[in-house]
């Protein structure tokens, strides 16, 4: 099952179609604390999910922080570096967690917290 197209942007990143969304509130974390902003990509045909903490904090925190814009290129480029990083979006269920809080924009991505879209669930490895 694909991402709900209520709330979600299509984007086409090397002649593959996606859905990404970001959550239309924050929660707790990113607005008390300037938790980063976090964002989901799937394929638009359904498959492993790509969860990518940005390199900054979502808009309306608390803090009035200075937010992090999430453009199309944004997205595309973390669609990339998940996909050099092992994330697998043909598989069917499963979640990938792409970190790229700690750097620039143009400087790569850091993986932590890894996670496999093989075996279907939220298998954490380092």
């Amino acid at each position: 099952m694909g991402m709900r197209k209520k709330g979600s942007r299509r984007i086409v990143v090397d002649g593959k179609s996606y859905r990404w969304r970001v959550r239309p509130r924050p929660t707790y974390f990113e607005a008390a604390y300037l938790g980063n902003l976090t964002f989901s990509v799937a394929l638009e045909k359904g498959g492993c999910i790509l969860l990518v903490e940005a390199a900054g904090p979502r808009p309306k925190n608390w803090y009035s922080a200075p937010p992090i814009v999430i453009s199309p290129k944004y997205v595309a480029d973390a669609v990339r570096r998940g996909i050099q990083a092992g994330w697998q979006p043909y598989e069917s269920v499963g979640l990938f967690r792409l970190d790229l809080s700690s750097i620039a924009e143009e400087t790569g991505a850091r993986e932590s917290n890894r996670s496999s879209c093989l075996g279907g669930g939220d298998t954490k490895s380092t």
